[in-house]
This record gives structure tokens, C-alpha cells and sequence, in this order.
């Protein structure tokens, strides 16, 4: 199944509210809603549908603190160190609800990190974590004051540190 314009105006719609019932989704594309049905379905067999999720505010729940995190890795010897203590890092960053994002930068030793948290104070305290490892060489932080688009990105932490 090849990804069609009527798929890409789908996952539109979906993307903006996925409560929208495919009977009005049929309705606004003018095809039958078992096409809406069938397409759906296909692109969650496919994995290009993960998951029907929701968008919340953050700062509505209280997290006002959220900064940019590179983290340099390195000063081992043997480069594939470096690599490899990079990747374990990031890994272990992933179980951490407070850091929304996580990217390996183009030499494989930079991580790029969104981080979220309730107080500067918390920020603060996630971000020493960082420059405690001997693992790292560099921690630069850019704190946002105020996010105008990517709230999705942010989303809500799911368990208390």
C-alpha cells in the first residue's frame, strides 16, 4: 500500500485531533467511512499510525522550566569508546521522562537533548547530573522562556523523579 494524498490528508486530521470520529472524517474527504476504516487500520499494520495519542500543556501542569542540552562525550583513548559510551548514555537517557528528546549529533559524539522540568531549580539539578559523569566533556544549555510552537514534543511527564 503505497502512501496516497487521501492517506496524507488522513493523518492531517488525525495529527491535529485524534479524537475525530472516521464517519466525519469521510465526511470531510467525501469518500465512504469504511475507506477511512480500511486506511486507518493499514497504516497502523504498517506502523506509520504508532499510537492515538493526546496533546497536553505542560506548563499548565506545572512545567515552566525547559532548555537545550548538548552534551560533547569523550576523552577516551580509542574513538569507538567514545561512540559506544555515547549510545549508552543516550539509552540510559531515554527511561528519563524529563528529557522530551534525544539526538545523536553527526560525529556520533554529541547528544541534543530537550529537557522539561517544574522549577530552574529542578532544571539545574538535571543538568549537574551530566556534568557529574566522566563521560562528559561539555555540557552547553539554552533555556527557552517561551515555546511558540512543539508543545507535542514537550508532552507530560508520566512518573515522578
Amino acid at each position: 500500500m503505497e502512501i496516497d494524498s487521501l492517506d496524507i490528508e488522513i493523518l492531517k486530521i488525525l495529527q491535529n485531533d485524534s479524537r475525530v470520529p472516521f464517519t466525519q472524517i469521510a465526511k470531510q474527504l467525501q469518500v465512504p467511512d469504511t475507506t477511512v476504516h480500511f486506511r486507518v487500520r493499514k497504516l497502523v499494520e504498517r506502523g506509520i499510525i504508532r499510537k492515538f495519542t493526546v496533546a497536553v500543556s505542560a506548563e499548565k501542569l506545572g512545567y515552566n522550566a525547559l532548555a537545550f542540552i548538548r552534551i560533547l562525550v569523550g576523552g577516551h583513548i580509542v574513538r569507538d569508546l567514545t561512540l559506544k559510551r555515547t549510545r549508552e548514555i543516550a539509552e540510559s537517557l531515554v527511561k528519563n521522562d524529563f528529557i522530551r528528546l534525544i539526538g545523536v549529533g553527526d560525529e556520533g559524539n554529541e547528544l541534543y537533548l530537550v529537557a522539561i522540568a517544574r522549577s530552574e531549580e529542578e532544571l539545574e539539578s538535571i543538568i549537574s547530573g551530566f556534568r557529574r559523569s566522566p563521560d562528559v566533556q561539555e555540557v552547553s544549555v539554552w533555556r527557552l522562556n517561551e515555546l511558540l510552537k512543539g508543545e507535542e514534543i514537550i508532552g507530560l511527564i508520566t512518573q515522578e523523579k
